[in-house]
């Protein structure tokens, strides 16, 4: 797994454009009959985790105003949306350490709606169209 992720950044950072944002769809943020997007414009580690120490965080900007155009996107779609707060848990951490260590890239993280995978499905639509 490592040296796949090893592979993933290389191949990230030999792209001719820069990378504008990662946008994450978190299951460790499940929530019923909605998404929530994180429209923070910073994020701090969330510490969901043990035995690892403080020294491990990853800390990225966020950037709202991508997010709030994912929101404006779900509600056109009328799909049922709104901001929340959540940040960076260690579901995203451990692959951002390996793909973007330096945390220069911003990040939007967005709820997993249970038991609605046509939101899933219209979200791809709106991220498609930005």
């Amino acid at each position: 797994m490592l040296e796949a992720m090893a592979r993933f950044h290389s191949h990230m950072i030999s792209r001719h454009s820069p990378i504008r944002a990662v946008i994450s769809m978190s299951s460790g943020w499940q929530v019923p009959n909605i998404i929530l997007v994180d429209n923070s414009p910073d994020h701090e580690s969330s510490q969901d985790y043990s035995g690892f120490g403080s020294e491990l965080r990853y800390d990225p900007a966020g950037d709202p105003k991508l997010a709030n155009a994912i929101l404006e996107g779900l509600k056109s779609r009328k799909i049922p949306c709104g901001a929340g707060i959540h940040g960076v848990d260690h579901i995203l951490t451990v692959p951002l350490f390996f793909w973007i260590p330096d945390a220069s890239v911003p990040v939007v993280v967005t709820s997993q709606p249970l038991n609605h995978a046509r939101y899933i499905h219209e979200l791809g639509k709106v991220l498609k169209s930005l």
